[in-house]
C-alpha cells in the first residue's frame, strides 16, 4: 500500500522477513483505539468531514470486533488496519485516516498504550504475591531459623524475618515499575515521521482521549526513543532476579540435606524412573526463566546503541523482548504466590537447626562485652577460641566448663575472664537473643511485629495508587467509548 515509489514489489523472502503481524497481535486493539483517537481529533480541527470520521469509525469498529488479523501479506498491524479501513469505505475516505500521522509515532503511541497497561496488570499480581508472603510472615514471627552468609550458618533469626526481607524486595520492584508507568504514560501521537506536521492537530486533545499524563513533547524524542520501554523490561529483569533468589532459597530448604520446607504437590513435579523424587521443578524453571528476561534486556540495550537519532527499521524487533518479559514475570509471579500458599514449613527441623553450628556465638561476645568490660575485639576472640575448643572436642559452647573457659581466656587474652553456667545459658538461649537484639530491623520478634505493621499499611497505600492508576485508564476508555458513540450517533 506504500510502494507508489517503487516499480516492483517486495521479495517473498523480504515481506517475510520484515513483516512484524505476529509480534503485533499485541498492540492490536491499542492501535485501532490510539487510531480512532487520532482521527477524532482530526475532525474536530477540522481536518475531517463528519461522514469520513463516521465511516473510518465504523469500519475500525467492525475489524476490531473481529480480533485479529487474517493475512501474512502486511508489513505491521498499521498497514493492516489501513489497508482493511480503505477496503470497507473506499481509498478517498480511508486514506484521510492517516492524515497527519506516521507510522513512527502510530507504533510508539501503540506500544505504549500496551506497556502501561502490562505494568499495572504485573504490579497486581506483584501486590498479591507481598500480601501473600506477609501472610506468612506474620504466621512464622518467632519460628527460629538459622540464617546464612557464605552459604554457612551465621546467626539465629525466624522465617518471618526472612519473609518480611522478600515483602521489602517485591515492594521496591512494585515501585520501579509504578515509577516508569509515569515516563511510559506519555503521548507520542502528532510528531509524525520526526518533524511534526503543517495541520493543526491537538495533540493534548489526543493525550485525553486516550489517558495519557502528557507529551513526548519533542517530536524527533517522540518517535527514536525507546528508553521508557527499555527502563520497563530492565525493572522486569531486577524482579526476575529477586524471585529466582528466593527461588533457589527455597530449592535448597526443600533438600533433603535442609528439609526445612516442602513444596506442595501441585508444584512438584515426579521422576520418570525415581518413584521417590519429588522435584521443585516450578521453582527451577523461575530460575531459569530469569536468564531469559536478562536477556531481554540485553538484547534491547544492544539494539538501539549504536542507532543513529530517528526511527530506524531496528526498532521493530525490540517489541518481542518487551512482551515476553512481561509473559514470564507474570507467569513466574502467579506461579511463586501458589507455591508460597501451599507451602508446609518443618518447624522442628528449623528449631533444631537453629540450636547448633554455634549461631548465637556473635550473641555471646556482644553479652561479654557488655558483663565484663571488654572491647568487642577482644570478646571476638576469646569466643572464636572458645569455638574452636568445641569442634576439637565436639562439644557446644553451653559445654564448657568453667576453669576451661578462665584457662582459654588467660591464654587468649593474658587475663582470667569467668563465665558462669547461667550465663552461658542465658547469652546463648537462641530465644533470648532475639529478644535482646534492639537494633531497628532485627529479628526481635516485638521488632517484626512493628515491621508487619508497617509493611500492611505501606501495601495498602501503593494498592490505592495502582487503583487510581486502574481506575485512570477506565475513565480514558470510557470517555473514547462515549465520544466515538457521539460521533456515530451525528449527522
Amino acid at each position: 500500500m506504500y510502494r507508489s515509489r517503487f516499480e516492483k514489489g517486495l521479495a517473498d523472502t523480504s515481506a517475510s522477513f520484515i513483516s512484524s503481524l505476529s509480534e503485533d497481535e499485541r498492540i492490536f486493539d491499542q492501535d485501532i483505539v490510539a487510531t480512532m483517537a487520532h482521527d477524532i481529533m482530526l475532525y474536530e480541527q477540522r481536518i475531517l468531514k463528519l461522514q469520513d470520521l463516521r465511516a473510518i469509525l465504523q469500519a475500525l469498529q467492525e475489524i476490531r470486533k473481529r480480533k485479529g488479523m487474517d493475512g501474512q501479506h502486511f508489513e505491521d498491524v498499521h498497514e493492516f488496519l489501513e489497508s482493511k479501513v480503505i477496503s470497507a469505505v473506499g481509498l478517498a475516505t480511508g486514506g484521510k485516516m492517516h492524515t497527519a500521522r506516521s507510522r513512527n509515532d502510530q507504533v510508539n503511541v501503540a506500544i505504549r498504550m500496551r506497556i502501561r497497561t502490562d505494568i499495572l496488570d504485573l504490579c497486581a499480581v506483584i501486590l498479591e504475591l507481598s500480601r501473600t508472603i506477609l501472610r506468612l510472615a506474620g504466621r512464622y514471627i518467632a519460628q527460629l531459623m538459622p540464617l546464612y552468609t557464605h552459604t554457612q550458618r551465621a546467626q539465629v533469626g525466624t522465617l518471618g524475618h526472612y519473609l518480611m526481607s522478600q515483602v521489602d524486595l517485591f515492594s521496591r520492584d512494585f515501585e520501579r515499575l509504578m515509577q516508569s508507568y509515569a515516563r511510559v504514560n506519555l503521548n507520542p501521537l502528532g510528531a509524525c515521521a520526526i518533524g511534526g506536521t503543517s495541520f493543526p492537530i491537538d495533540r493534548k486533545r489526543t493525550s485525553a482521549l486516550l489517558g495519557f499524563g502528557g507529551l513526548v513533547e519533542n517530536s524527533i524524542d517522540a518517535v527514536s526513543s525507546r528508553d521508557f520501554a527499555i527502563e520497563a523490561v530492565a525493572a522486569i529483569a531486577i524482579l526476575m532476579s529477586n524471585l529466582s533468589r528466593m527461588s533457589e532459597d527455597l530449592i535448597l530448604w526443600s533438600t533433603s540435606e535442609f528439609n526445612f520446607i516442602e513444596i506442595g504437590d501441585e508444584y512438584a513435579s515426579p521422576s520418570s524412573v525415581m518413584p521417590q523424587k519429588k522435584n521443585p521443578c516450578t521453582l527451577e524453571l523461575i530460575r531459569a526463566k530469569t536468564g531469559r528476561a536478562s536477556g531481554s534486556l540485553i538484547l534491547m540495550l544492544t539494539g538501539i546503541k549504536g542507532l543513529p537519532t530517528g526511527y530506524n527499521r531496528d526498532l521493530q524487533d525490540l517489541k518481542p523482548p518487551i512482551w515476553t518479559s512481561f509473559d514470564i514475570a507474570i507467569a513466574s509471579i502467579k506461579v511463586l504466590t501458589g507455591i508460597l500458599s501451599t507451602l508446609k514449613v518443618n518447624r522442628r527441623i528449623l528449631e533444631e537447626a537453629s540450636s547448633t553450628g554455634f549461631l548465637t556465638a556473635v550473641d555471646l561476645a556482644e553479652q561479654i562485652v557488655q558483663r565484663h568490660d571488654l572491647s568487642f575485639r577482644e570478646a571476638h576472640r576469646l569466643v572464636g577460641a572458645l569455638v574452636k575448643r568445641c569442634l576439637a572436642t565436639d562439644r557446644q559452647l553451653s559445654d564448657l566448663r568453667a576453669e576451661e573457659i578462665r584457662r582459654i581466656s588467660s591464654n587468649t587474652l593474658g587475663r582470667e575472664i569467668g563465665l558462669s553456667k547461667k550465663f552461658l545459658s542465658m547469652a546463648l538461649d537462641p530465644h533470648l537473643c532475639l529478644m535482646r537484639r534492639k537494633s531497628t530491623g532485627s529479628p526481635n520478634p516485638n521488632e517484626l511485629r512493628r515491621m508487619l505493621r508497617s509493611r500492611k499499611a505501606n501495601l495498602d497505600r501503593v494498592e490505592s495508587v495502582l487503583n487510581a492508576r486502574l481506575a485512570s485508564l477506565r475513565s480514558s476508555e470510557a470517555l473514547m467509548a462515549r465520544t466515538v458513540k457521539r460521533y456515530m450517533r451525528e449527522r
